[in-house]
């Protein structure tokens, strides 16, 4: 029983809206996500640059063509990087799975 309340005391002190093993996988991302270019295409919409290869990503819909963010729930690094460009949280737009 002990364990328990010492768990429930410990998620009770968290500041971020993310559980520990996502706030690990977006910093991961993060650094993945600082070799894309970052071209803005209209209010929240965004064309990221990977190499040769160009990505959409349209934050308000919570898409990037990759196709990352819609199936895991989880920001691909594409998406990051447009989150990021745009100074918003990262931790809003996670899927209420990873919060």
């Amino acid at each position: 029983m002990k364990v328990l309340q010492n768990r429930y005391e410990e998620g009770c002190a968290w500041s971020s809206l993310a559980i520990k093993n996502t706030l690990k996988k977006l910093e991961k991302l993060k650094e993945k996500a600082r070799h894309c270019e970052i071209l803005f295409a209209g209010d929240d919409e965004f064309k990221v640059n990977e190499g040769t290869t160009r990505f959409d990503v349209l934050i308000d819909k919570r898409t990037c063509s990759c196709g990352v963010w819609e199936i895991s729930g989880l920001h691909s690094k594409h998406a990051i990087a447009a989150l990021l460009h745009k100074r918003l949280n990262i931790e809003n737009y996670s899927h209420i799975f990873y919060q």
